[in-house]
């Protein structure tokens, strides 16, 4: 999973959504999955509430399925329901549809601004487009509105302890140290959601921290086998 952090409140735990549209891949705030490649999933319940986009991270190729399962696996709030390559059902937070009741998932190929209806979702994704979904009786059938990025579910995250991390001194002065029970990688994203540090894979890590304004910031690690965990700290 890749994390863009939007604001100061994220650092506290509280979910931040964004309302403005999103056209280009880049503007997407959450990525699920890992790759060199990338692709954009819409979700779209025509309920009046518009669609909403998550961007996910592969290699070689995908389907829709494949993001959808990928969201899904990383995503939380987010399921799905699939049936022998068929798309039955979608809950997002309370929003849900439902196979036949009373509606069903269409599936598109393109981007926000040019839809091509196709044949599902064992349809191929090519790196760099997007995958659409939108919830109809197909009368007629109508393709996802422009989406707005899905926000990187900190609250969620912050409560995950998959890797146990020592940080300290907490508040910070001059240096924090991290260190894990296995070789972790870092970022450390500052209040504004800017990545300050980026660390390759060490036991421990000595981040000096003298120059660094007074505020909130958010520590996330991963080991090598996978593990993560986010830690807040204080400056």
């Amino acid at each position: 999973m890749r994390f863009k952090l939007l604001s100061a409140g994220l650092l506290c735990g509280v979910a931040t959504y964004v309302n403005a549209q999103v056209t280009e891949l880049s503007d997407l705030q959450f990525f699920a999955g890992a790759g060199s490649d990338t692709a954009g999933l819409v979700i779209d319940f025509l309920d009046g509430s518009g669609s909403v986009a998550w961007g996910v991270l592969f290699d070689g190729s995908i389907d829709g399925e494949g993001l959808l399962e990928a969201v899904a696996n990383d995503y939380p709030g987010f399921s799905v329901s699939i049936t022998t390559g068929f798309l039955n059902d979608v809950v997002y937070g309370t929003q849900q549809g439902l196979g036949g009741q009373p509606d069903y998932w269409g599936t598109w190929s393109g981007n926000p601004t040019s839809w091509t209806s196709n044949l599902g979702i064992g349809a191929d994704v090519p790196a760099g487009t997007w995958f659409g979904c939108s919830y109809m009786d197909f009368d007629p059938a109508i393709e996802p509105s422009a989406p707005v990025t899905a926000a990187p579910p900190v609250a969620s995250l912050m409560e995950r302890s998959d890797l146990q991390l020592s940080v300290y001194p907490v508040p910070v002065i001059e240096n924090l140290n991290i260190k894990g029970d296995e070789r972790i990688s870092l970022e450390v994203y500052n209040g504004a959601g800017q990545v300050i540090i980026n660390r390759e894979e060490a036991i421990d890590h000595r981040v000096p921290t003298s120059s660094w304004p007074s505020g909130a910031y958010l520590i996330v690690a991963q080991s090598e086998s996978g593990n993560r965990t986010v830690r807040r700290v204080i400056k």
